[in-house]
Parts: structure tokens; sequence; C-alpha cells
């Protein structure tokens, strides 16, 4: 993945003031994306195609969560494959787009994962997208992050056949969204791997303060 050596300045650094900037953009497209979903749901649209696949998502509504969790795994590793960005470009792509067209990168992966997630009935405050970095190699990498009710957490890699129970250990956290703000990590805190934080008012307003973070309405409770 590119994401990080094309939004960085100078020696590696990631532009994160720019990552965020494309989060807020990304995250309207994914509201849009996600009343479309409920829109085929619930009234049929013209793609056939997504209106059965949104019928069959919402379905997974009444099954447990683990379980639930799982066969979105399996269904987005079946319709999607990885295709790294051509032409020296990182596209992000809305969950929809990557969804017709049928592939996408890693964080393609996780935007596509996060919206049928929280279209299968998983709350949005349960989900985070977590932008890592390689710390051998510094490549860029983007996995999502769902916490269950019982407290556990489950990641959604699309380097991994499987979900795992943590964040893998060869990358370091570079930002997270959490309650659809953008926030950047301490890098100086990760010598365990990546966890999703507590994100309240109060940190959320710190992270305002310091030029790092948007509120997404639809999001943040």
């Amino acid at each position: 993945s590119r994401l990080l050596e094309l939004q960085s300045e100078g020696r590696g650094k990631p532009h994160l003031p720019r990552l965020a900037a494309k989060w807020r953009e990304m995250n309207a497209r994914i509201e849009h994306d996600l009343v479309d979903l409920a829109s085929c749901e619930a009234f049929s649209c013209n793609a056939g195609d997504l209106a059965l696949l949104a019928a069959r998502i919402g379905r997974l509504r009444k099954i447990p969560e683990a379980e639930r969790a799982a066969l979105l795994k399996r269904l987005v590793d079946r319709q999607i494959s990885y295709r790294p960005d051509g032409g020296g470009a990182d596209r992000w792509s809305p969950p929809l787009s990557t969804l017709s067209r049928g592939y996408g990168d890693c964080e393609d992966f996780a935007f596509l994962t996060y919206a049928l997630l929280r279209h299968a009935g998983f709350r949005p405050e349960a989900l985070s997208i977590h932008i890592l970095q390689n710390r051998r190699t510094g490549g860029g990498h983007a996995v999502l992050q769902l916490r269950l009710g019982n407290g556990n957490n489950v990641v959604f890699d699309n380097r991994k056949r499987r979900l795992t129970g943590s964040i893998d250990s060869t990358y370091r956290q570079v930002a997270l969204v959490a309650n659809g703000i953008f926030l950047p990590a301490d890098i100086q805190a990760l010598a365990e791997p990546p966890s999703v934080p507590a994100v309240n008012v109060r940190t959320a307003g710190f992270a305002r303060a310091h030029g790092w973070s948007f509120t997404a309405p639809a999001l943040v409770q």
C-alpha cells in the first residue's frame, strides 16, 4: 500500500492533517452509501445485485455478533480482490464503488467493511479504522477493529484469511478514526499493539484544539 508513502512530508513522516482531510471527505461518502444500502434493503433499487446484498446483510442482524462478523469477513474477501493503486496515486474508494468494481487496496477493504458492519447492525462507536506503518519497511497499511459486546476485539485485515484478536505487532499505529474522530497516535506509547482508546468529549475537544480532528455528526453521539 502507498497509503503513507504518498501522504508523507519528508523522511517518511506521515502528513496527518492531509490524511484527516481525506477521511472527512470519505466519511461523507460512506454516510451516503449507508443511506443507499438502507434504501435498497427497504424499497429495492435499480441495482438488483445491490438490493440482494443489502437484504442479505440486513438478515445477519439476527445472528450473534461473533458469527455475524465472521460471515461479513468472508463476504468481503470473496467479493473483493486486492489490487494496489496504480500510476503512483493513492485513491480512496467509497464502499459501494469498491463493491461495484470488485477490487481495492487495504483502506478500500477497511472502508467497505466499516459500511457493511454498520448496515449489519453494529454500532459506529464499536468500530475503529487504524492507519498503520510497518516498523521495518515503513510501508503503510489500514485495518478495521470491531469491539464486540462482550468486550473482545476482532480485527479485519485484508492480509489475513481470518479474523484476528489483535492488530499485527509488526505495525505501529500512525492514526485512527474512532467515533468519527480522526486522532493521531502517540508514537511513544506504542510499545504494544494498538487498541481503541476511549474517545470522550474531553478527548475530542483536545484533538480538535490541536487541529487533528473533525466530527462526523452521524457518528459522534
